[in-house]
């Protein structure tokens, strides 16, 4: 893939200065490679590519961003994570498709095939925002929620938020604000660096 004509083309590791290789080395033991929902990094240098490069331009702001990405990734790989696999991605879909946030949408309907039960077109509903027939409850709950706080203004309702912890629980409901949260921001990252994807996106 051709990187010259991107904002944020990667940076060979021999060129990162120690700030940058802290975020670099940190962020391979976060995306291990074949267990990675993208592609991120090049095979031939192991430069990071992707939103990645442009993380590593500000390492003081890549650190704090390492450090959500680090503390939701090891939240999701507990023993009993407070958010099942399906809850998590119809967050993070719901907000990419109301970002039209391209790299989110690409590497996130990877992880829905691979990682959860949704059918193909159930995750294809995700990516444009729209609900999916199928939903059980606590991914309906899910939506509900984090459609609200990407849409609307002010704060959650109360009885959203009383029926959040209902179904969910209040870790959970915790959890999922804070990845709507998270990937609100990331979305704004991928957008304004305008990161490229691999291949077309399949709605």
């Amino acid at each position: 893939m051709d990187h010259s004509g991107e904002r944020f083309p990667p940076i060979h590791p021999d060129d990162l200065n120690p700030d940058q290789r802290e975020i670099h080395d940190g962020i391979f033991k976060i995306l291990p490679g074949g267990n990675s929902s993208f592609k991120f990094k090049d095979d031939d240098t192991d430069a990071l590519i992707g939103p990645l490069p442009c993380v590593l331009t500000t390492p003081v702001i890549g650190r704090a961003w390492q450090a959500g990405l680090g503390a939701l990734s090891q939240t999701a790989k507990a023993a009993n994570p407070p958010l099942n696999a399906e809850c998590r991605e119809i967050a993070i879909l719901t907000v990419g498709a109301r970002f039209q946030a391209a790299f989110m949408l690409y590497s996130h309907d990877y992880v829905s095939r691979t990682e959860t039960t949704f059918t193909r077109e159930q995750i294809k509903k995700l990516m444009v925002g729209r609900r999916p027939e199928g939903l059980d409850e606590k991914g309906n709950i899910t939506m509900d929620v984090v459609k609200y706080l990407i849409y609307e203004p002010g704060p959650l309702p109360d009885y959203l938020y009383k029926k959040a912890v209902e179904i969910l629980g209040k870790e959970a409901t915790v959890a999922l604000i804070h990845y709507a949260g998270y990937y609100c921001y990331v979305s704004c990252i991928l957008n304004g660096a305008d990161i490229p994807i691999p291949e077309p996106l399949e709605f």
